[in-house]
């Protein structure tokens, strides 16, 4: 491209950047391109950069100008006849209005835009109409959009890698939490033949360490190492590779290998003390509240001060995190409920875990609710929530839930009126 300034390489270039995060650079390219096409270009042009500058605008947080930009691109895309560019701009449309929680408005123009004729943008439309499921805790909706957004690329006679990558993660991390039968098997099956870059190796990352999990639960434990492994080996930064280790080392505490678990953690909490944790905007800083939560039982001193750490971070997480239909809620919940029972405070621990326990609930991610219920059992002696664990450990009957100590001991608990699902 270098030396190439025809409008059509200002857009490409534009939409390159986009992808990147560097929003302001591709307003300057868009904007650049905007000119020529205010001369010699078509209404085609003229349309596709100004709706690309609005949607740049957006990215950077600019709302007046981005609203302003596409009002004057609507005029022009709705006078060519491409529906492709039509759905484009509708996906641009509804992805702001869900941003800023028009759940109702977003929706509208999404299903305008899966009027595309080409599959990726019916794909890229399915993909938005399930994150706008999601936010509305409709998550296995959401599921069967990405699934059918993946058919779509399938149709494609080229894999699309950055579209594909990230539909594929987020399936990754639903099958984790979901009962979605198969989805973990499809998923690994497009991963292992995708062409992985740099620009995706997050993606990657995330896509193995769920599928890690997924084996986990499923009670497929070499598996599960090996995924994890693997995703250690694929980590794009220090900060995902913490979760490595804190990851086997829950497992293998789980497993009653406390001297591999105590070697994992060790390595860690010792590479998480080389991270800058500043720097971090996305899940990835979660590792604290994991290291934590390994730490409690042995060193609640230590693991209050890591949580600290974590509350001391004063970069703001990205909004597609920190607004995640309160699953980060329920995770902080979890953790510092742990640390908080551990440090001689169970009152205030309990509470913290049965909101966690009530958000995983909610949501239907049986396994993670059934971990909490086993830990509020322990703690607090409510046999309800024994009763709980009980009735749905079955559910998972090769994973450590149904090896539980704590339903052992209880395997005849009290006759008392259980949870509901």
């Amino acid at each position: 491209m270098h030396g190439n300034d025809s409008i059509a390489a200002h857009a490409l270039r534009g939409r390159t950047l986009m992808r990147l995060g560097r929003n302001q650079e591709a307003i300057e390219t868009l904007e650049a391109g905007a000119k020529d096409a205010q001369i010699e270009g078509s209404s085609h042009a003229r349309g596709e950069l100004t709706m690309l500058i609005a949607a740049a605008q957006h990215r950077a947080g600019n709302l007046s100008a981005a609203t302003e930009y596409f009002s004057a691109a609507r005029a022009y895309v709705w006078s060519t006849t491409d529906s492709d560019l039509h759905s484009e701009l509708a996906r641009h449309l509804a992805t702001m209005h869900w941003a800023e929680g028009n759940l109702e408005g977003a929706e509208s123009d999404a299903r305008q835009a899966l009027r595309a004729t080409s599959p990726m943008h019916k794909a890229l439309a399915l993909e938005l109409l399930g994150a706008i499921e999601s936010s509305r805790g409709h998550l296995h909706t959401y599921a069967a959009c990405l699934e059918e957004a993946l058919e779509a690329l399938e149709e494609l006679p080229w894999r699309e890698v950055w579209i594909e990558g990230a539909i594929i993660r987020t399936l990754a991390l639903l099958a984790r939490d979901l009962e979605l039968p198969g989805m973990a098997e499809r998923v690994e099956e497009r991963a292992a033949s995708m062409v992985w870059t740099d620009e995706t190796a997050a993606w990657h990352y995330e896509t193995l360490r769920n599928l890690g999990w997924c084996a986990a639960v499923g009670g497929d434990h070499l598996k599960a190492f090996r995924l994890l492994r693997l995703s250690a080996e694929n980590a794009p930064a220090k900060a995902w590779r913490v979760f490595a280790f804190l990851d086997r080392s829950f497992l293998a505490r789980e497993m009653r290998e406390p001297l591999f678990a105590a070697a994992e953690l060790e390595s860690g909490e010792r590479l998480a003390d080389s991270v800058d944790w500043e720097a971090t905007t996305g899940d990835e800083r979660c590792a604290l509240l994991t290291l934590a939560e390994l730490v409690a039982p042995k060193d609640p001193t230590r693991a209050e001060a890591i949580l600290d750490r974590y509350r001391g971070i004063k970069r703001r997480m990205s909004v597609l995190v920190s607004q995640r239909d309160g699953l980060l809620r329920a995770a902080e919940c979890h953790a510092f409920g742990i640390v908080l029972a551990a440090s001689g405070q169970p009152g205030r621990g309990a509470d913290l875990l049965n909101e966690a326990f009530e958000l995983w609930r909610s949501k239907g991610f049986v396994w993670r609710a059934t971990r909490t219920a086993l830990e509020m059992a322990e703690l607090t002696g409510d046999e309800r929530h024994v009763v709980y664990a009980r009735e749905r450990a079955p559910r998972f009957p090769n994973s450590w839930f149904t090896s539980s100590p704590l339903l052992r001991r209880r395997a005849d608990a009290a006759d008392v009126t259980p949870l509901t699902a």
